[in-house]
């Protein structure tokens, strides 16, 4: 089930959630005061993107 951009598979007999997520994103030290929740400041880490292409 694809839901706010995530993979999600239910379970309804247990409490907790799972969540996998790939960690590629990186995003500025100090955010701007004004846009702090933009997504627009939010960049692909190629460094990030390689170690998960190699399976490490």
């Amino acid at each position: 089930m694809l839901r706010a951009s995530h993979l999600w598979v239910p379970h309804w007999f247990k409490a907790t959630r799972w969540l996998a997520y790939w960690d590629v994103y990186d995003r500025p030290e100090i955010v701007p005061p004004y846009g702090a929740a933009s997504m627009d400041i939010w960049w692909l880490d190629r460094a990030k993107a390689e170690k998960i292409g190699k399976g490490i």
